[in-house]
């Protein structure tokens, strides 16, 4: 199996486990289904990359993918900006420019999609030893200024909302600045700079960078509970397990080794996910202790005060008698 497609195949379980994971934890909830519909956009975006790699011996059908993986592409920005908006619901002097960015975002979405199997979109592929090089088409000049556009004002939004939170909403908010700022910063330059300039090589490692985005945001949108350090160290150590049992399945050398990895793949998922809800159960459980600590000294403290105040008045009136 070509590195391509395994660093595809596993950003592709790695997104689509995390948008399932955070549907999970509150499916009824806005930002966790809008963070669910982003998932599905990488996912879509990934798999026409992947099926154009699949098909490389048919150039016709592995353009049809590779075009059609710009349709998942497009919705990124649009997906995002809806989930910062329903994330931090603050009324900002920049929601009417996020509105008017919106119908604009729209209408080019359905013209790319109109126009997506043309070679306005991408002119043509060629084989490498590595995979697939394509030739961008005019259309790539103009997503290179709705991607910057699109993605500026959850960036704009988000510093704006910077100056009015808590401590702890700082750190969650220069989280997914950094996080999803540098993702989508190497994913401009692999997918569109660099293949308008003629070299397409690095779009092999385009797939696995969506995993920090993804992973940045799903720990913002599950709120301070995945910020906690051990949670954190937990989910690393799993996904990292994950990760490397999905490898050793996809590279597995006979179909008897690929059911046992896929099997103890499937027993690290479950076991995974349960160990993860019990530490953010446990955190949950000692926060709530700690809220009712501070919430029984504000009480005698209040407690404190009115008996003294009863003391005042009983002291104030033996005076006067």
């Amino acid at each position: 199996m070509s590195l391509n497609l395994t660093l595809s195949l596993i950003t592709l379980f790695s997104v689509l486990s995390l948008g399932i994971f955070v549907l999970y934890e509150d499916y009824n909830n806005k930002t966790n289904q809008t963070f669910f519909f982003l998932c599905l956009s990488i996912i879509t975006w990934i798999i026409g990359n992947l099926f154009a790699n699949i098909f490389i011996s048919n150039t016709n059908i592995s353009l049809l993918f590779i075009r059609s993986s710009v349709i998942g592409a497009v919705f990124i920005p649009v997906l995002f900006s809806k989930l910062i908006n329903a994330l931090y619901e603050y009324s900002s002097k920049y929601i009417p420019m996020y509105n008017n960015i919106n119908k604009i975002s729209y209408i080019f979405i359905a013209i790319v999609i109109i126009l997506n199997q043309t070679s306005i979109n991408i002119k043509s592929i060629n084989i490498e030893e590595w995979g697939i090089s394509f030739v961008p088409g005019v259309l790539y000049y103009f997503l290179f200024i709705y991607f910057i556009i699109s993605f500026s004002f959850p960036f704009i939004y988000l510093f704006d909302i910077l100056k009015k939170s808590n401590h702890q909403q700082k750190s969650q908010i220069r989280y997914i600045m950094i996080g999803s700022g540098l993702s989508i910063f190497i994913s401009i330059i692999i997918c569109i700079i660099l293949p308008m300039l003629n070299s397409s090589y690095l779009s092999i490692f385009s797939t696995t960078v969506p995993i920090l985005f993804i992973s940045i945001i799903s720990y913002a949108i599950t709120k301070h509970h995945l910020f906690n350090m051990k949670v954190i160290a937990i989910e690393i150590v799993t996904f990292g397990l994950w990760v490397f049992v999905l490898f050793r399945a996809l590279t597995a050398e006979d179909i008897s080794e690929f059911y046992i990895e896929a099997g103890i793949l499937l027993i690290a998922i479950v076991f995974g996910i349960m160990l993860i809800r019990t530490i953010i159960h446990e955190i949950l459980q000692r926060e709530k202790i700690e809220e009712l600590t501070e919430k029984l000294d504000i009480a005698y403290k209040e407690i404190e005060e009115l008996n003294i105040s009863i003391e005042e008045k009983e002291f104030s009136g033996v005076s006067k008698k």
